[in-house]
């Protein structure tokens, strides 16, 4: 993960540091750059840019920062350049996920503030020393993160860690069922760096048990997505593998239609409207769901995997370039070390399998909450005389289903010849 290790300067070189962030690619090649400058064995002064490590424990831009100079600040930098991009500024997570800790450090001297704020003022950086800015200050619209029960901080990441390791040696088996408290939902604080990564690698290796393992392979998951996007940084905008560019996605205004039902939950099928109302109430999103509904988009809809990928960039609180990149071209086979483009998730399968009683579904589509078990994962099944003795009529009270599952897979096992036809 060497891309998103923060950044140790000089305060005298945070000039040409910043410069260097305007052109900056996805993998931020230029992080690497500026710790290959010189580093004296001591230090007056030094400089800890903030980016996405927001703790103290384990830190080590920070412990290298302590060990060298006598006097250590810390700077994090709030860029126009993206935060001016995004649709809703709703997510104050950034803010509230920082160590209180953090913003106890004491504030530079008075010819440091000049300097950091002759710097910022040149690069049209908003500067605040001390205590972090209010949301109204940089342009955010104050949102609740209690009410969508995501725990702050480096206390709430322990809290969370601690409860995981009590259950971790149960992870293979509970991780793929949406209703059982499966998952360590840690993702927000890796995102964040409010637990460290390595404090994480190190409790799933010191277990022998299937469990930890398992979670210790999907950690590596995600450091391997790192560095796909730091080698190949054109995977942000195309197919790892460019013959699939070559794909012909559904277009005009029917993909539309059927692209706003996809990001409502109003497809018609129970377990993807499921998750795609658990994204747009609370910000997450359970990983088998993210497949599921992923494979959904691309192979059920034919739609490019770019617009479900920028769907849950606006809408995840965990949203990471690199996973949701890797996961989105997985699902569209387009990825390295993706599935087959053949390989296609029968949604009614997936909803038999990992959520066989409802649970989930009723929790996030309770229009179908009467329905017997069985009927609940493919409600267009039911006679219409029986689901209205069960107080739902289709099409008024739940959508019909938008695509036939076996017709869409028709279409993309022919979609998807374009690559197959490609000379090798």
């Amino acid at each position: 993960m060497i891309w998103s290790e923060p950044t140790l300067v000089e305060i005298d070189m945070l000039e040409s540091a910043l410069g260097e962030t305007a052109d900056r690619h996805p993998g931020n090649r230029a992080d690497a750059r500026l710790r290959e400058t010189a580093h004296p064995s001591r230090m007056q002064q030094s400089l800890v840019v903030l980016r996405r490590d927001l703790r103290l424990e384990d830190h080590q831009a920070l412990a290298q920062a302590c060990r060298r100079s006598q006097s250590v600040y810390m700077l994090f930098v709030f860029d126009r350049d993206i935060l001016d991009l995004l649709p809703e500024k709703l997510d104050e997570s950034v803010i509230e996920s920082a160590d209180a800790d953090l913003t106890r450090l004491v504030s530079p001297g008075a010819l440091q503030r000049e300097k950091l704020a002759r710097v910022a003022q040149t690069h049209g950086f908003g500067l605040w020393l001390g205590t972090p800015p209010t949301l109204d200050a940089i342009g955010f619209q104050s949102s609740d993160l209690n009410q969508l029960k995501v725990v702050i901080g480096t206390v709430g990441a322990q809290q969370l860690l601690d409860d995981f390791s009590q259950r971790i040696d149960r992870y293979d088996q509970a991780r793929d069922f949406p209703s059982l408290k499966g998952p360590s939902y840690l993702s927000v604080h890796l995102r964040f760096g409010t637990i460290s990564i390595r404090k994480a690698a190190r409790l799933a290796y010191r277990q022998a048990n299937a469990g930890a393992q398992t979670w210790l392979s999907e950690l590596i998951w995600r450091d391997f997505y790192m560095q796909i996007l730091y080698h190949f940084p054109q995977v942000a905008q195309r197919a790892f593998k460019p013959e699939y560019d070559l794909i012909r996605w559904e277009e005009g205004p029917q993909a539309d239609a059927d692209f706003v039902a996809w990001c409502s939950g109003q497809t018609g099928y129970p377990l993807v409207d499921a998750a795609m109302r658990q994204l747009l109430q609370s910000g997450y999103m359970h990983n088998r769901l993210r497949m599921v509904t992923a494979s959904f988009l691309c192979k059920d809809l034919g739609i490019d995997w770019r617009r479900g990928e920028a769907w849950f960039a606006q809408h995840l609180l965990d949203f990471d370039l690199a996973a949701n990149n890797g996961g989105w071209q997985w699902a569209a086979s387009s990825g390295c070390d993706a599935q087959p483009y053949f390989r296609i998730f029968n949604p009614v399968s997936q909803s038999l399998k990992f959520d066989r009683e409802g649970r989930f579904i009723r929790r996030y589509v309770p229009e179908l909450g009467k329905l017997p078990d069985p009927q609940i994962h493919a409600p267009w099944d039911i006679g219409g005389l029986s689901a209205e003795a069960l107080g739902l009529q289709l099409g008024r009270d739940y959508p019909m289903r938008i695509v036939d599952h076996d017709q869409a897979r028709k279409k993309t096992l022919a979609r998807y010849q374009v690559v197959k036809k490609l000379p090798t």
